[in-house]
């Protein structure tokens, strides 16, 4: 029998001394608070105290200090004093449960005492007792205390100083690592541009060892299976170095099966603190990448893939003063991992020099999205491949993160810089949508005074960060506000660089940008325009794509300035309308390889005529006349500005009328037909894209399709109208129910120079008392008034707008009328805006 055991007799005593030592937040809210029999962790769950029960148990009591032996295995340990691992020898310790109380220390090495001995912490293969423990805390390392696992430093990842050919034996590094040794893992990414090979996934080298190190000069266990290039720009220029990681560290905490239970580490508490350096987490973590199925706080069922047991979790431990670190670690994911270091419900922790590899779901993690003041700094994440759904589908189906991200970001106020994510499914994910909020401590080491809105949060800092060699995207968002992307570097994703997901409110804001494609491949910055509010690129490269913006450029606001576009298509206005503003400043295109100059493709390229559908044009770009948006500053480097404008907006084309009552679509149009583009601009301020242009100002800009450039950033506009443009003389209008009265519904476009104007419109129909239209939250250029003028026959309906003072604008005031055949009504059709 172990010598320890005679421990075992202090259980009562231990019982007495540890109950009560949660620390004031635990105390508050329920996360480490110590009772007879168990662990309190929230207001409804619990972790059994393990060493109560188990016979073959550790347990060091409050004072006490017990060192472990170097070969030893228990059911549980329980530790309120201090258990600490051997300097001077080898330790191996296995266990089901160990559980730091609040107080309790496990001392594995310390910064200024690390352990340079080999050390490993194995968590058993034994079911889990859901009768004993339903929330299945334990069969893992939970520390409610603090524990500093401190073992050698290892420099995380290095670069290449040259390109590694296929059958290379050995590398050349452009420094020498700190730690490295004979024996140690490597990981290699695949630098090359996925999808060269129609069909191809990301590829990865067998498994490779150090066999020698001098230097800078690392000879391999086995030559290299494929070459690993650097990443360049298509005229040569250097991007990106190949890089090489080092997964093998000497404190070591895994699972003794990791086809069976496996364990799972947490930090839980305001009580809790940690130092965690140069450990390997492989095989830990028992939540799998799939729709999680909890136990319920009744009871009533047992999860079977329970929330929230993953290889490294901070939950709910609040806000610290105290040393709470996890560096220069690697974090190893055997089959279907969800997450490996996850931050939950935690504040102003450090996630630096990790290395983490083949987590199904994804590497790094904030999980609910109020967690804020984290530092993420130079980790890298490489093979979470996923389940091949996107996010928000995920998550609506409790499956959160379960799409591959390297780094999956639901909680977005941290400090974010210089980590690279290599060959995941998606590289970078900041999904701010459907998050938690709840109040944040205002300072670090404080309670929770401060009310923090996650939905509206953006990083602290988001800077250097790579996305190299994704399976399907870089750098994605999700209705994330506007906030700089600094210094970003994506290249060799398969689909897209940078993708604004497709859900409302993105806004990409790039500065100082480099995005790669090999072969024209992807787009270097995507996103549908109705999801989009912003695209904002400030100095950088687009380089190499198929499509350098596609989708983007038709959003509410685009700005690029000092941005160097060579792609297959540079630029694409597409989409539902037209950017309320769009400016191209100090802009240059160039070229890609033998492909044409297609530097902006503007509009449909075709133009409208009469009798044509009017879908194959957009219907929504004939809604707004507030002036053409893009305006090019400094075209090319030559000093010459330009207003873009489609093929469709020369003034002599017809001009589409809107005589389908029936189509909500079709209200976007002109009242009356027979009109020119020019004439209907002239006496309504409307037309395709809000502009017109005379033939012979129009100036032929080179690698710009379906339009042209007008000299000048003026753009001529009218004065401010309210157009009616459903119902109208060209059929009869549609009487509907409205409050179980017969009404007709009139739109109104508005149009011409709004500068000086106040936002309502006052209408007057069959000289009836005049009615003020206000403004409402989403609309823009339209508005919709209810009338109860259905008597048959032929009404009047005067518009005018007001200035800012409430006075009518004389200029303004137009007639309109609309007739009415059959009073009878239907029901009311929904008004999409």
């Amino acid at each position: 029998m172990h010598r320890w055991l005679v421990v075992v007799a202090l259980v009562g005593a231990n019982s007495a001394l540890v109950t009560g030592l949660g620390g004031h937040a635990g105390l508050q809210h329920g996360h480490g608070i110590v009772k007879p029999d168990r662990v309190l962790i929230g207001g409804t769950e619990f972790m059994p105290r393990f060493a109560t029960f188990l016979s073959n148990s550790l347990i060091v009591p409050a004072g006490a200090v017990v060192t472990l032996p170097p070969d030893s295995t228990w059911d549980a340990i329980e530790v309120a004093g201090t258990l600490v691992v051997s300097r001077a020898h080898d330790t191996t310790v296995r266990f089901i449960h160990l559980t730091i109380l609040p107080g309790g220390r496990l001392d594995a090495g310390t910064e200024a005492d690390p352990v340079l001995r080999e050390v490993n912490l194995v968590v058993r293969d034994v079911p889990i007792d859901t009768a004993r423990d339903p929330f299945q805390w334990g069969n893992g390392l939970v520390n409610f205390g603090s524990q500093t696992r401190v073992g050698q430093y290892k420099t995380p990842f290095v670069e290449l100083a040259e390109d590694a050919q296929a059958g290379a034996t050995s590398l050349t590094l452009v420094s020498v690592p700190v730690g490295w040794r004979v024996g140690d893992e490597l990981l290699l990414p695949d630098m090359r541009q996925i999808g060269e090979v129609r069909g191809a996934a990301v590829g990865r080298e067998s498994p490779v060892t150090v066999a020698a190190i001098a230097g800078t000069v690392v000879t391999l266990s086995k030559p290299l299976d494929f070459a690993h290039g650097s990443v360049r720009d298509p005229d040569g220029g250097l991007v990106l170095r190949p890089r090489v990681a080092n997964l093998t560290r000497n404190i070591v905490v895994s699972s003794e099966n990791p086809n069976g239970v496996r364990g799972h580490t947490a930090n839980i508490g305001h009580a809790a603190s940690w130092d965690v350096l140069g450990n390997q987490s492989i095989g830990v973590g028992r939540t799998r990448n799939e729709a999680r199925d909890s136990t319920s706080t009744d009871l009533r069922h047992i999860g079977t893939n329970q929330i929230g047991k993953y290889a490294d979790h901070d939950h709910h431990a609040g806000s610290s003063v105290a040393v709470r670190r996890s560096r220069a670690n690697s974090y190893i994911g055997i089959g279907p991992d969800s997450w490996a270091k996850v931050v939950h419900g935690t504040h102003d922790t450090v996630v630096e020099d990790n290395v983490c590899v083949d987590f199904d779901g994804g590497c790094f993690v904030t999980e609910d999205g109020y967690e804020i003041r984290n530092v993420f700094r130079h980790n890298v994440a490489a093979y979470s491949l996923g389940n091949g759904r996107e996010a928000q589908r995920n998550v609506e189906d409790d499956c959160q993160g379960c799409e591959g991200s390297g780094f999956w970001f639901r909680g977005l106020h941290n400090i974010i810089e210089a980590n690279e994510a290599w060959n995941n499914t998606i590289g970078i994910n900041l999904f701010s949508k459907l998050q938690v909020n709840a109040d944040v401590p205002g300072a670090p080491g404080g309670m929770p005074d401060t009310s923090f809105d996650s939905n509206n949060a953006v990083p602290m800092s988001f800077r250097g960060n790579v996305t190299l060699g994704g399976n399907r995207v870089g750098f994605e968002l999700w209705g994330v506000p506007p906030f700089p992307a600094e210094d970003h570097v994506s290249a060799h994703n398969r689909n897209r660089q940078v993708w604004g997901a497709q859900l409302g409110g993105n806004n990409i804001f790039l500065r100082n940008v480099t995005l790669i494609d090999s072969g024209g491949r992807s787009t270097c910055i995507e996103s549908s325009s109705a999801y989009l509010e912003s695209v904002e690129v400030d100095g950088g490269q687009l380089r190499g794509c198929r499509i350098g913006i596609s989708g983007g450029m038709a959003s509410r606001s685009v700005r690029l300035r000092g941005v160097v576009l060579q792609n297959v298509i540079n630029l694409v206005y597409t989409g539902l309308g037209k950017p309320a503003q769009s400016i191209l400043q100090d802009v240059r295109h160039l070229p890609l390889g033998s492909h044409p100059k297609q530097y902006v493709r503007y509009g449909a390229g075709a133009v409208w005529q009469t009798g044509e559908p009017y879908g194959k044009f957009g219907y929504e770009a004939w809604r707004s006349g507030g002036g053409s948006a893009p305006v090019i500053i400094n075209w090319q480097g030559t000093g010459e500005d330009y207003v873009l404008l489609a093929n469709q907006q020369e003034r002599s084309l017809p001009a589409p009328a809107t005589n389908v009552p029936g189509s909500l679509h079709n209200r976007f149009f002109l009242p009356e037909s027979g009109l020119t583009n020019g004439q209907a601009w002239d006496k309504y301020g409307m037309a395709f894209l809000g502009d017109v242009f005379d033939e012979g100002s129009a100036v032929e800009l080179e690698g710009v399709t379906g339009g042209v450039g007008r000299p000048g950033l003026d753009r001529p506009l009218g004065p401010p109208r309210a157009v009616i443009t459903v119902p109208n003389m060209l059929s009869p209008a549609t009487v509907e129910l409205q409050r179980d009265r017969p009404s007709i519904r009139l739109f109104i476009m508005l149009t011409g120079h709004d500068e000086g104007a106040g936002q309502d419109v006052v209408i007057s129909v069959d000289d009836g008392r005049p009615v003020r239209v206000p403004h409402r939250r989403g609309d823009v250029d339209q508005r919709w008034h209810t009338t109860t003028a259905v008597a048959p026959g032929t009404h009047e309906v005067r518009t005018w707008r007001e200035d800012l003072r409430g006075k009518k604008i004389a200029a303004s005031e137009l007639v309109f009328h609309y007739f009415v055949e059959n009073a009878t009504a239907s029901p009311p059709r929904p008004v999409r805006r």
